[in-house]
C-alpha cells in the first residue's frame, strides 16, 4: 500500500512559482552557491561580489544554485573546461559579469536559465543547457557532454532566455525553447560555431525598419507609429546565423522563428493588423518578441470603452472555425500591464483574451499579465478566449469578470498544450469556469487539452452555476492535466449548481501529481435554496472515463451533499490520492468522505487524516457511500461523525461493492439513530450487502446509541462477504444489536476476530456479543479475546450475543463475559448449531443472574457439539451450567474444567491430566473434525487449527553452552534470526520447552503455540554445547599480553559482551525492519508488504 511517502508531489517549477517569470534583475540574488567540487581538483573563492573559481584540466562542480547580480562577477581560471550542474530546484538568472579566458565553461541546470539585460559573459567556449545529467556524468566530466538520446532529450522541459551578451569562441544553446533577444546579442565571431538546439521553438528578434500608422480606436485617429509587420524588412537571424547549426535536440534540422520586435502597446494592436491567408481563410500570420514591459493601460479608453481589440479574429464557419494567430509571441518574460478588455452583450461571442484565438502551430510564452480587467459574455481568458496551440511560461494577475461561464485565467477553451502558467488573478463568474481554463478540452471542435506544471492562486467565485475548479471547470475525455497546484478559494456561493473542486469541477480525463490547499466551498441549503452537491479538495465529479492519481489535498472541502476530501463524486479512479489533516470535510446533509462522497468506481491506496463531518447519513472515513464500487488497499486516520450510517472507511458498502485491505484507526461516532432505532455504525462500514475482505482492520472506536454497532460492520446483511478481517478498538453501542465484528449479521462472517471491549452504553441492552451481537448465519474462524457485557446487559455471547439460526464453528472465546441474563463463553442465546469451539473467559453474572453458561446461557434448540470450557461461571442464581445454563440442545462431546481435572458432560467421566482429556476429546469426534484440531500433549488443551497464523520457521541450528539449567532463551533467539529475514513475530505466543543437557533436540519438538499465534512449520535444532572450560587465573593477577590463552579468552570475552548489548537494541532494530520488511509476521499473523 502506498502512503504519504508515496505522494507524491513533486514541486512545480519552483522557479515560475516564486515569481520567477518576471524575469527582472533582483538585487537579492547571490553568487553561486553550495558548490562542491566533484570531479578534478578545483577551488572557490568568494569575497564580496566577486567568485574566483581556480583549478586545473577538466574540473566538474555541483552547485546548489549558480546566479550572478548585475553589480557581481564570476571568474572561471587556469582549467580547460567547467561543468557547472545545478542540482538545486531553482532556475540560474545571470545579471552580471561571468569571465574565462579560454575556458570552455558549461553551465547545465534543468530548472531553465536567463541571462537577464545587464549580463554579460565572455568565455571561450559556452555552453548553456537545461538537459539533465546524472551523478556519474558528472564524475566521469572529461570536457564535452555527449549528444541527447532519445530519453534524454525527453527530459529536457525548462527553457533559456537570452536579453544579454554572449561572447565566446564557440557558443551551445540547448533548451526546450529558446529565446533570444537578437542574434547581435550571440557574440561568436565565426557564425558556424554557434549551435543552437531546441525541443520547441527557436525565437530570435529583429528590428522591423519598415514603420506605418495605426488607429487604435482612442480618439486620435490614424496617428501612431508602429513597425509595419506585413512587410517585416529587417536583418533577420535566419540570416545572420545561417551558418550556425540549428535543429531540435535529437539533431535534425530545425527553422528559426525570426521574431519581429515589439516596443509598446500600438505595435501590440498593430500585429493584428498582419493577417495572411492559409487554405482560403485569413489569420493573423508572423512572429513577434517584446523588447521591454509595455503598459496597456490607455487600453481602457479604446474603442469606446470596449478596450484591446483581441489579436487573432475567430471566423465561425458551418464546418467549424477559422482564424485565429497562427504564429509565435515570446513576451521574453517582460509584463503586459493593465490591459483592459470589455466585450458584453448579445453582439458578441465570446472567445476574448489578448489574442482570440491562438491556432494550432501558434504558441505564446515569457509573457506576464500584470493586473487589468477582462470582462465578457463567455468562454475567454487573459491569454486567449481559444487555444489550440502552445501556450508556456505565462503569470496572471489580471481580474476576469463574466456573467456565465467557460472562463479561464489564461484560456477559455483549451485545445493545445498550457505549460508552466501561473494566474493569481481573481474570477467572478458564474459556472464551468477554473484558475488556468474554462474547459480543458475542445469537445465542440474534438480537441483535447494538456495542463502540465500549472498553479492557480487567485480566488474563484460563482454565483449559482457549478462546473468549478481551481484549475479547470471541466476536464473532458482525453484530456490531461499534469502537475497542478491550486491555492486559491473556489467557492459556489448560491444553490442548486453541483461540481465544485480544488482542481476541476467535473473530470472526464486524467489529472495526475496535483496538490490543493485552498479552501472549496459549496453552498449550504438554508431559507430553500438548494444546497451544493458533488464538492471535492480536487474534482467534484469524478466521471467513469475520469482518472485522478497523485493527488493530495489539505484545503477545507465543504458542501451540501455528495462531498469528499478528493472527490465529490467518484465513477472512474482514484489512485494514490491523500486528504491531509488541516483538509477537514464536512457536508450539511448526506454522504460525506475522506476520499470522496459517493462512490461507483474505484479507489486504491487513498487515505484520509482529516476529520469528517456528515449532517445526516452516509459518512466514511474513506467513502461516504460505496455503490458498487471497490476500495482496496486505503485508510483513515480522521474522526468521522454523522447521524447514522457511519463507517470508519464507508457509511455504506451497497451490494456489488468491495473493501479489501483497507483499515481505520481512528474515532467512529453516531449522534442519532434513524427513526426505527438503527444507527448503523462500524469500523469499517455502517451497513454492508457487499464484501469486506483481504486483512481489513480496524483499531479506532466505536460509539453510537442506537441499535447496529460493529467494530467491522454495524449491519450486516444477507448477501454480504465479512472475512479475514479483525478489530481491535473499543465498541459501545445503544439498547440493542453491538458486536466486536458486526452489531447484527445475517451474512456469513469468516475469519474474523477482537480485541477490543464490547459494550453498551445503555441500562438493560440486549444483543451484545464478541464477534455478533445477533447472528442468523455463519460465523466460523472466529475468536474474541475483548470484554463483553454491560450492566443489566441480556443476550451476551464471547461469540454471539444471541445466535438465532445458522452455525458457529472454530471459534473461540478468552474474553469475560460480564451481564445480568442470558450469557455464555460462545452463545448468550443459542438456537443454531455450536460445533468445535472452546471458551477460556470467565462467565460473571451480575445483579440475580440466570441463564448463564461456559458455553451458551440458554440453547433452546440446534446441537452443540465438540466443545469445551476452561472459564469459571460466577455470580448466578439460577439457570446456570458449565456448558448450557438450559435449553433442549443436543450436546455431545462437551467437556469443562473442574477443581481437580476435566470432567465430560453428561457422563460425568473425569480426565485428571491435560493429555488424557485431549485424547478423550478426540476421540469423541469424526476424522474430519479431527483435522481441525492441533494438540500438544501435556502442554495445553486443543486449539483450533484454523485460528492459527502459519510461520516457517528455518533459521538453522540455535547454539547455546551447558549452564546447569534450563535453556530459557530459544524462543527469543529464535525471534531475532527472523527479524534478520525479515519476519517479525510476537514472542508471547511462540512457547517452548526448556533443556538442559548437553545435546541436539529438534526445534519442532520444543517448539508449540498459543491459540492467538501460529501453525508451525520447523526446521533445525537446538544445540547445547560443553561449556568452554574457564582459563587459570594468571599469577598476581597479570595476564601477559603475549600470552595467546588469556589473549582468546579476553577476545572470547569481549565479543560476547558485544553480542548481549546487541541483543539489547534488537527490538529496537526489529522495529525499524518491520517498516521495511518484504513479510512480516505481527499479532494478527502474517502480512506481505
Amino acid at each position: 500500500m502506498k502512503r504519504g511517502t508515496k505522494l507524491l508531489y513533486k514541486k512545480i517549477f519552483a522557479g515560475l512559482l516564486g515569481g520567477g517569470m518576471l524575469f527582472m534583475p533582483n538585487w537579492s540574488y547571490a553568487l553561486p552557491s553550495g558548490g562542491q567540487v566533484v570531479t578534478n581538483n578545483g577551488t572557490i573563492t568568494a569575497g564580496g561580489k566577486v567568485m574566483d573559481i581556480t583549478g586545473s584540466g577538466n574540473v566538474a562542480i555541483d552547485w546548489n544554485s549558480f546566479n550572478i547580480a548585475a553589480d557581481e562577477i564570476v571568474n572561471f581560471k587556469n582549467m580547460q573546461a567547467v561543468l557547472n550542474y545545478v542540482s538545486g530546484g531553482s532556475k540560474s538568472k545571470i545579471f552580471g559579469k561571468l569571465n574565462g579566458a579560454g575556458v570552455n565553461v558549461f553551465l547545465v541546470n534543468p530548472n531553465g536559465i536567463l541571462f537577464g539585460k545587464t549580463a554579460q559573459v565572455n568565455v571561450g567556449q559556452l555552453t548553456a543547457s537545461t538537459r539533465s545529467l546524472e551523478k556519474a556524468a558528472l564524475n566521469s566530466f572529461n570536457g564535452s557532454l555527449s549528444p541527447l538520446d532519445a530519453g534524454g532529450a525527453a527530459n529536457v522541459k525548462a527553457d533559456i532566455i537570452n536579453l544579454g551578451k554572449l561572447k565566446a569562441g564557440k557558443l551551445v544553446l540547448e533548451g526546450n525553447n529558446l529565446s533570444i533577444i537578437g542574434a547581435d546579442s550571440l557574440e561568436v565571431t565565426d557564425k558556424s560555431k554557434i549551435t543552437l538546439r531546441a525541443g520547441e521553438n527557436i525565437n530570435i528578434g529583429y528590428e522591423v525598419t519598415d514603420k506605418t500608422t495605426i488607429d487604435v480606436g482612442d480618439g486620435k485617429g490614424n496617428t501612431h507609429q508602429v513597425s509595419d509587420y506585413g512587410k517585416g524588412g529587417g536583418d533577420k537571424a535566419s540570416d545572420v546565423l545561417s551558418t550556425a547549426s540549428v535543429t531540435d535536440l535529437k539533431g535534425s534540422a530545425k527553422s528559426i522563428n525570426d521574431a519581429m520586435l515589439v516596443h509598446d502597446v500600438y505595435e501590440l494592436q498593430a500585429i493584428d493588423r498582419n493577417t495572411g491567408t492559409i487554405n482560403g481563410s485569413s489569420y493573423v500570420v508572423g512572429n513577434y518578441m517584446l523588447t521591454g514591459d509595455i503598459d496597456a493601460g490607455d487600453t481602457k479608453n479604446w474603442n469606446s470603452g470596449r478596450g484591446f481589440d483581441p489579436i487573432g479574429r475567430l471566423n465561425r464557419t458551418g464546418n467549424g472555425v477559422t482564424g485565429s494567430f497562427s504564429g509565435a509571441f515570446d513576451g521574453m518574460g517582460h509584463s503586459i500591464q493593465n490591459l483592459y478588455i470589455r466585450q458584453i452583450g448579445n453582439q458578441y461571442d465570446g472567445y476574448i483574451g489578448l489574442f482570440e484565438g491562438i491556432g494550432k502551430g501558434g504558441s505564446v510564452g515569457n509573457v506576464n499579465m500584470a493586473g487589468g480587467h477582462i470582462e465578457g459574455t463567455s468562454n475567454f481568458g487573459s491569454i486567449a478566449g481559444l487555444n489550440w496551440g502552445t501556450i508556456y511560461n505565462i503569470v496572471n494577475s489580471a481580474e476576469l469578470v463574466c456573467s456565465s461561464g467557460g472562463v479561464g485565467g489564461i484560456v477559455g477553451t483549451n485545445g493545445g498544450v498550457i505549460r508552466n502558467a501561473v494566474n493569481n488573478g481573481t474570477l467572478k463568474i458564474d459556472g464551468r469556469s477554473g484558475g488556468i481554463t474554462g474547459y480543458n478540452g475542445d469537445t465542440v471542435w474534438g480537441n483535447t487539452g494538456i495542463l502540465l506544471d500549472v498553479k492557480n492562486n487567485g480566488d474563484i467565485t460563482s454565483e449559482s452555476m457549478g462546473g468549478i475548479g481551481g484549475i479547470t471547470g471541466i476536464n473532458s475525455s482525453g484530456s490531461s492535466i499534469t502537475g497542478a497546484e491550486n491555492t486559491g478559494l473556489v467557492e459556489l456561493k448560491d444553490g442548486g449548481g453541483s461540481e465544485v473542486g480544488g482542481i476541476s469541477g467535473d473530470n472526464d480525463g486524467l489529472i495526475e501529481n496535483v496538490k490543493n490547499s485552498g479552501n472549496i466551498k459549496g453552498h449550504i441549503y438554508s431559507t430553500n435554496v438548494m444546497g451544493v452537491s458533488c464538492v471535492g479538495g480536487i474534482v467534484g465529479e469524478n466521471n467513469a472515463g475520469g482518472v485522478v492519481k497523485n493527488a493530495e489535498n489539505s484545503g477545507t472541502v465543504i458542501g451540501d451533499n455528495t462531498v469528499g476530501g478528493v472527490a465529490g463524486s467518484n465513477e472512474g479512479v482514484l489512485e494514490d490520492t491523500q486528504n491531509l489533516a488541516a483538509g477537514a470535510v464536512t457536508a450539511d446533509g448526506m454522504s460525506v468522505g475522506g476520499v470522496t462522497g459517493y462512490n461507483t468506481g474505484s479507489i486504491k491506496d487513498s487515505f484520509n487524516n482529516a476529520s469528517i463531518t456528515g449532517g445526516t447519513i452516509y459518512a466514511g472515513g474513506v467513502a461516504g457511500s460505496n455503490e458498487g464500487g471497490s476500495i482496496s488497499g486505503c485508510y483513515n486516520s480522521g474522526s468521522v461523525t454523522a447521524q447514522n450510517l457511519i463507517g470508519g472507511i464507508t457509511g455504506r458498502n451497497n451490494s456489488g461493492s468491495v473493501i479489501t485491505g483497507s483499515y481505520n484507526t481512528a474515532t467512529v461516532t453516531g449522534t442519532a439513530a434513524d427513526s426505527k432505532g438503527f444507527s448503523q455504525v462500524g469500523g469499517i462500514s455502517g451497513s454492508n450487502k457487499g464484501t469486506v475482505n483481504g486483512e481489513s482492520y480496524n483499531t479506532g472506536d466505536v460509539e453510537a446509541g442506537g441499535y447496529g454497532v460493529g467494530g467491522i460492520i454495524g449491519y450486516n446483511y444477507g448477501e454480504s462477504i465479512v472475512e479475514h478481517v479483525y478489530n481491535k478498538g473499543n465498541v459501545t453501542g445503544g439498547s440493542q444489536y453491538v458486536g466486536g465484528i458486526a452489531g447484527s449479521s445475517q451474512g456469513e462472517l469468516n475469519n474474523v476476530f477482537n480485541t477490543g471491549a464490547v459494550a453498551s452504553g445503555v441500562s438493560g441492552a440486549k444483543y451484545i456479543g464478541g464477534i455478533a451481537g445477533y447472528s442468523v448465519s455463519v460465523i466460523s474462524n472466529a475468536y474474541n479475546t475483548g470484554n463483553v457485557g454491560s450492566v443489566r446487559a441480556q443476550y451476551v455471547g464471547g461469540i454471539a450475543g444471541y445466535s438465532k439460526t445458522g452455525t458457529i464453528e472454530n471459534c473461540w472465546n478468552s474474553g469475560e463475559i460480564a451481564a445480568s441474563h442470558y450469557l455464555g463463553g460462545i452463545a448468550g442465546y443459542n438456537n443454531s448449531d455450536i460445533r468445535n469451539c472452546y471458551n477460556e473467559g470467565a462467565i460473571i453474572g451480575m445483579g440475580s443472574s440466570q441463564y448463564i453458561a461456559g458455553i451458551a446461557g440458554n440453547s433452546k434448540s440446534g446441537t452443540i457439539t465438540n466443545v469445551y470450557n476452561l472459564g469459571e461461571v460466577t455470580g448466578y442464581s439460577q439457570n446456570y451450567g458449565v456448558i448450557i445454563g438450559t435449553g433442549d440442545s443436543v450436546i455431545s462431546n462437551s467437556y469443562y474444567k473442574t477443581d481437580t481435572g476435566y470432567k465430560k458432560y453428561g457422563d460425568d467421566s473425569e480426565y485428571e491430566s491435560i493429555e488424557a482429556f485431549n485424547a478423550a476429546f478426540l476421540a469423541g469426534m469424526t476424522d474430519s473434525d479431527k483435522a481441525l484440531w492441533l494438540t500438544y500433549g501435556d502442554r495445553m488443551t486443543p486449539l483450533l487449527k484454523g485460528l492459527l497464523k502459519p510461520l516457517d520457521i528455518n533459521v538453522g541450528d540455535i547454539e547455546t553452552e551447558y549452564t546447569g539449567s534450563d535453556y530459557t532463551g530459544l524462543v527469543q533467539a529464535l525471534a531475532d534470526k527472523l527479524a534478520e529475514q525479515g519476519i517479525i513475530i510476537d514472542v508471547t505466543k511462540l512457547l517452548a520447552d526448556g533443556k538442559t543437557e548437553i545435546g541436539e533436540y529438534d526445534l519442532k519438538d520444543l517448539l508449540f503455540s498459543t491459540q492467538a499465534g501460529y501453525a508451525l512449520n520447523v526446521t533445525g535444532k537446538l544445540v547445547i554445547k560443553e561449556k568452554s572450560p574457564e582459563p587459570e587465573p594468571p599469577a598476581d593477577n597479570y595476564v601477559p599480553s603475549s600470552d595467546s590463552k588469556y589473549t582468546g579468552t579476553l577476545t572470547n570475552i569481549k565479543a560476547e559482551k558485544m553480542q548481549q548489548e546487541e541483543y539489547r537494541n534488537l527490538d529496537k532494530r526489529r522495529r525499524n525492519t518491520i517498516e521495511q520488511a518484504s513479510v512480516s509476521v505481527e499479532g494478527d499473523g502474517i502480512k506481505l508488504e
